[in-house]
């Protein structure tokens, strides 16, 4: 059966990892796969080991992943729609086969250019220009039919989207119907069919429906008591109650009133949405007499997106005109028979293709990449559940060729994941058990009783066993192992021979977020050390590693220390060198500007799992921030921002709002950014307009005077009146401020929960930053000390005590209840200045007989009409002259009247019973904080009306 053209096929793919490779690549996808230097170097060393000169193999190489989607596209799993930015390692999205594919890795990449892909069916997804799509180009269309014949980038295709006979190029494949898989079936809370009636006829805020069909009578009536309400005008519907707890269940779906599809019914079976859709098209829907066109009509939008949701992810085709989505079916939509019987089967010219008719580039914006664990690699995106693509995985063509090569073969697969062992455990058989792998190497069979994908075996004694690399450790206790889940004796079954006779390979054996972690990193190290390597580490028993860098101490780093020498180590940086220019590895899957703005996003991570060069965190200068879910209630809250421009071309504006309190600061707004004024100047005077900042201080240095008379002009011509811009020049170095202040920083500071994703590049400077050796940028670490540094600075005038003499007339200012405070401050005047002498300030009444002792003089108080038993009371404790006078209704004005003169007020130094007071003076905004500058603008009008100043 097999010919000389299978012995040919057979002895090309035996010639080296990569041939086999490129020839199942091709059978298995049917398309090309590109080979990059970086292939030959992978294969080249694989083949070093079948062949028995390498030993002990290390591959370090970049994490695979998709191109990006706009962070705000919706995306339906498991547990309902999500924002594709709130979608997470270990979710379910959907593959083109309809069923659920775990999302293994979930990649932010900042901010990127962004393209709006419109398709012939009236959908549209955004994605990034380098964006990878599965699509069939036209007059590639081989016998291979179904197949995703070419990968293009959004951008690439942009420039050619229709022939020259003016046929559209390019149509991506439709979803199969999608097929949650639950461990049990829930019970839907009411009938599909009787549901998707009431959605298309039946009332919005009651239990009713109207028809005048008694087939939709008698269903309704199988399962609820129904009465008749009332005949409609027309003739023949008439209007039905329901009862038997209808309406009741349509309060808990949250639908009376608001009527759309339930999540639940979006992922239940798919017979349970083929009975909602046909109560939905036997109320609102038609079929042509003639055209037999079945259509839908909602005046509803969001029922009508939600019906072109379900009808797509029945795997139909549909377009939009109107209110009305044409429907293409492939069985009968309709139940009712004078409607059902119109319907006509689909055929071949009927089944439409998603050709894609535009690409236009739009505004940049925040992206997200995923990379999903499916064969195709193919998820689907946006409320259309348009499939989209993920990068291929190569790494398991090793072990099916291995077995290939010797079919006695034994392989130990381990990874962090026990489902993602399985999973890659289960594609390798399926490799073997397909009908081209049969063809070309008939002499390897799986034996059928052990045909599980965690363990199977051949018929020639070799085959795989796929587990966790420590996950299932820790389940069992002080390193003792249940016996059924032993990996010793597993691994007592690969005993080493003089020939290839298999491989131990480890693939990412730790999860990137648990590396920084000190307990699950050296728990997979110590797994190693005790249960591999006593086993397995012989001369003619393999291991090959392949992960990325994660860490300085991952297994990597700790088998290279232990073992210096042993190991062949082959990193694959993601920018490589040639004559002394950058390159990225692969430009097919990442270009030279895309890695450079994943370095921006979090440089800490480019360098450690992109550049395969892991740094310590310990000289890290920050830890992890503080996040709040809602800002709390606090005495003080003064909205503040503060500006770095950018001093040199690389260098980042970052301008900062965030609400000053008592107990820290609290972070609203970021904009951080390489752009240049024209962008800046206008983008922060939006942000300080929409955050209602009270005070700007933007550091005046490389031009930030300029920028912030243009960024104060700017909010005058859009309507803020309110914010106070003010410049300063910042002489202190930069890093010594930034090392000093750096605690304070972190115990101060309170971030957004979502603060990473919603600021990925400032985070990444933060996070990164180094307290000793050069760091790439320190602009979001400047910016957000000065956030702290501007905590209750104000510019006062000190003086000492004895600058003042003795005997001077004592002045006393009381107000007992300004906006909740109680301030009484006392002064003299001396040489025309004034001088304060003593301070009370409290969030809280001070009782009258605590003054006597704080008070002597000419005593003046300002009160609410309501408090003047107050002064009465102060006035029988005393033997000194009191003025009381109703307190003001206009203190902004007094405040404005008085500040120059403020600015001249000595405070005695080193005298704590100020600070409070002179933290309120730095705090005022006119609106929220003006106690203590009311206070003081009191006393410098009493000492203008007496001529003493």
């Amino acid at each position: 059966m097999m010919g000389e053209g299978y012995d040919y096929i057979r002895a090309f793919c035996l010639s080296g990892t990569l041939n086999y490779t490129r020839y199942f690549f091709k059978a298995r996808f049917g398309r090309k796969f590109v080979v990059n230097d970086h292939h030959v170097k992978i294969c080249q060393a694989l083949d070093d080991v079948i062949d028995g000169k390498i030993k002990k193999l290390i591959i370090n190489i970049a994490p695979r992943y998709s191109k990006a989607i706009d962070n705000e596209t919706p995306m339906l799993t498991m547990n309902g729609w999500k924002k594709a930015s709130e979608v997470q390692i270990g979710d379910y999205l959907f593959g083109s086969d309809g069923k659920p594919t775990k999302v293994l890795g979930v990649y932010p990449q900042g901010i990127t250019d962004a393209y709006n892909v419109e398709f012939s069916d009236g959908t549209h997804l955004v994605t990034s220009g380098d964006h990878l799509w599965a699509v069939h180009e036209r007059k590639r269309w081989d016998k291979l039919k179904g197949q995703h014949k070419v990968i293009k980038r959004t951008k690439e295709m942009s420039e050619r989207l229709y022939d020259s006979d003016g046929h559209k190029k390019y149509d991506i494949p439709i979803i199969k119907p999608i097929s949650p898989i639950r461990n049990e079936e829930k019970i839907l809370p009411i009938d599909p069919y009787l549901f998707g009636y009431w959605l298309g006829n039946g009332s919005s805020y009651k239990a009713e429906f109207c028809t005048m069909d008694i087939e939709v009578v008698q269903a309704f009536r199988s399962k609820y008591p129904i009465t008749i309400r009332t005949h409609q005008n027309a003739g023949k519907a008439t209007e039905y109650g329901i009862r038997g707890g209808f309406v009741s269940t349509l309060k808990k779906l949250g639908v009376i009133g608001n009527k759309h599809i339930p999540i639940q019914y979006l992922l239940s079976d798919i017979d349970s949405r083929f009975a909602l859709l046909q109560g939905m098209m036997d109320s609102d829907g038609t079929c042509g007499a003639i055209s037999h066109q079945c259509s839908l009509c909602f005046v509803n939008d969001r029922l009508r997106k939600d019906a072109r949701t379900l009808i797509e992810s029945l795997g139909m085709y549909c377009t939009e005109c109107g209110p009305i989505i044409m429907i293409r079916s492939p069985k009968n939509p309709f139940r009712l028979e004078r409607k059902s019987r119109k319907y006509k089967p689909l055929n071949k010219r009927h089944f439409s293709k998603r050709f894609i008719t535009a690409i236009t580039k739009v505004q940049d914006r925040e992206t997200i990449c995923f990379r999903v664990d499916s064969e195709d690699h193919l998820f689907a995106a946006g409320r259309d559940l348009i499939l989209t693509h993920n990068t291929e995985l190569v790494v398991k063509n090793f072990i099916s060729y291995g077995l290939a090569v010797n079919p006695s073969a034994k392989f130990l697969h381990l990874s962090y994941s026990d489902d993602l062992a399985n999973d890659n455990s289960e594609e390798v058989r399926d490799i073997v058990k397909s009908e081209e792998y049969k063809r070309v190497f008939p002499y390897v069979d799986i034996k059928k009783t052990s045909d599980a994908k965690k363990k199977w075996y051949t018929t020639e004694g070799g085959g795989m066993y796929a587990t966790a690399s420590g996950g299932q450790v820790t389940g069992f206790g002080a390193g003792a192992v249940d016996d059924e889940n032993d990996l010793s004796k597993e691994l007592e079954e690969f005993k080493p021979s003089s020939k290839f006779a298999g491989a131990l390979i480890i693939d990412d054996p730790v999860k990137p977020e648990d590396a920084i972690s000190d307990t699950p990193r050296e728990k997979v190290n110590q797994r190693f050390e005790t249960t591999i390597r006593n086993r397995v580490n012989s001369r003619n028993t393999p291991i090959i590693i392949i992960m990325q860098r994660l860490h300085e101490h991952d297994l990597c780093g700790y088998l290279m220390e232990t073992e210096p020498g042993e190991w062949t180590v082959l990193s694959l940086p993601a920018i490589i060198y040639e004559n002394g220019k950058e390159k990225a590895l692969w430009e097919f899957k990442h270009t030279i500007e895309e890695l450079h703005r994943m370095q921006r996003v979090n440089s800490y991570v480019f360098e450690t799992q992109y550049m395969q060069n892991p740094t310590p965190m310990e000289g890290l200068m920050y830890g992890k921030f503080k996040t709040y879910e809602a800002i709390p209630i606090t005495n003080r809250a003064i909205r503040k921002n503060y500006t770095d421009t950018a001093d040199t071309g690389s260098d980042y504006l970052c301008s900062i709002d965030y609400i000053d309190t008592e107990i820290g600061n609290f972070i609203l707004d970021v904009l951080f950014t390489q752009k240049e004024m024209e962008f800046t100047e206008p983008e922060t005077a939006k942000m300080l307009t929409k955050d209602q900042i009270s005070k700007a201080n933007i550091e005046s240095n490389n031009g930030g005077r300029g920028f912030a008379r243009n960024v104060e002009k700017q909010m005058r011509m859009i309507g803020n009146s309110k914010t106070q811009v003010s410049w300063f020049h910042q002489s202190k170095n930069k890093e010594v401020r930034i090392f000093t202040r750096s605690s304070e920083v972190m115990n101060l500071t309170y971030f957004p929960a979502d603060w990473e994703r919603r600021w990925p590049e400032f985070a990444s400077q933060l996070k990164t930053y180094r307290k000793r050796g050069k760091n790439a940028h320190d602009d979001a670490c400047d910016a957000l000390t000065g956030t702290v540094e501007m905590r209750g600075e104000v510019d006062v005038l000190y003086y000492k005590k004895e600058e003042i003499g003795v005997n001077n007339q004592i002045f006393v200012e009381i107000h007992p209840n300004i906006n909740g405070l109680f301030i009484m401050v006392s002064y003299c005047v001396a040489g025309g200045k004034i001088f304060m002498i003593d301070c009370l300030f409290s969030d809280s009444l001070i009782s009258a007989d605590r003054l006597i002792n704080k008070t002597d003089g000419n005593v003046q108080m300002e009160i609410p009409v309501e408090m003047k038993h107050y002064a009465d009371d102060y006035r029988k404790l005393i033997d000194h002259d009191l003025w009381v006078r109703e307190e003001s209704t206009d203190k902004k004005t007094m405040i404005e009247s008085y500040k120059s003169i403020i600015k001249t007020i000595y405070f005695p130094e080193s005298d704590d019973s100020f600070s409070a007071l002179i933290a309120n003076m730095s705090d005022y905004d006119g609106i929220n904080s003006f106690e203590g500058m009311y206070v003081l603008s009191c006393v410098c009008a009493r000492a203008k009306s007496s001529k003493v100043i």
